[in-house]
């Protein structure tokens, strides 16, 4: 198979007894003795653990959009900071972060469950990913099952194939985004999708900078290192102590067009 599988349930039941016998090789192979008290079940327990965090593989997440409900709803509706967890199929080691989730149904047309959304996310994260197709499937099963004026999400991320080896940079965040619809068609409805997003969150000088300590992370609110406190201001931005508020745009914008559809 030359790409990822597609988007539809099958019946498949997970060879655990085949993982065991995997993990239990590569324990032995790193050195380690997997009869030992500490070892002697984990090769049980990662196998139980791939069959739940991959269970969306052999599942169509859109499914869960199939229930949907008239009231009369042609505005933005938007569920924001969905957390995700999934594993990157490059290393086999987890991503994390959240998604924001937003569509714009028909004219007097359906909308779907809020839970659905979510449901809908966690299908498309339970299973080997890379997020760049990630935030695209999860896009596209939206447009395409609800038939929406647009759709679009974000998803930010930290990969711990970034994190806790290679590169070793911890605290770095990957955003990505995927637009349809009116939101790639017109400027001022993805700005109002950004305001959203942003909510409580302000927009500083410096948040591009790299982590150090006491800096949070961009998956919340972000502080300015103190020695960046005195530098000249950039047009459309505030200082460490204001917040450009009611222009996220400015801090965000380019986050909606890195990777148009």
């Amino acid at each position: 198979m030359s790409g990822p599988p597609p988007d539809e349930a099958v019946d498949f039941t997970v060879d655990l007894d085949r993982i065991e016998a995997a993990v239990s090789e590569i324990l032995v192979a790193i050195g380690e003795d997997p009869t030992r008290d500490g070892l002697r079940d984990t090769p049980a327990r990662v196998a139980r653990m791939y069959s739940e965090v991959c269970s969306g593989l052999h599942e169509d997440p859109a499914d869960h959009l199939v229930k949907k409900f008239d009231v009369d709803h042609d505005e933005m509706v938007m569920v924001r900071d969905v957390p995700i967890y999934s594993l990157c199929e490059h290393h086999l080691l987890p991503f994390f972060g959240v998604a924001h989730v937003a569509y714009i149904p028909q004219k007097g047309g359906m909308i779907t469950g809020l839970s659905k959304l979510t449901r809908l996310v966690e299908g498309y994260s339970r299973r080997l990913q890379v997020q760049e197709r990630l935030t695209s499937q999860v896009a596209s099963a939206i447009q395409r099952t609800l038939d929406p004026q647009g759709t679009l999400v974000v998803i930010e991320a930290e990969h711990l194939c970034m994190s806790m080896r290679g590169v070793r940079k911890p605290g770095a965040v990957t955003v990505t985004s995927a637009v349809h619809g009116v939101f790639r068609d017109e400027v001022s409805t993805r700005l109002e999708a950004m305001r959203f997003i942003e909510g409580h969150r302000h927009c500083f000088r410096g948040v591009a900078d790299p982590p150090r300590a006491g800096f949070r992370s961009p998956l919340g609110s972000v502080h300015v290192r103190p020695d960046r406190r005195h530098r000249d201001r950039r047009p459309g931005w505030g200082t460490a102590h204001e917040p450009c508020h009611g222009r996220p745009e400015r801090h965000a914008g380019f986050l909606l067009r890195r990777r148009p559809l």
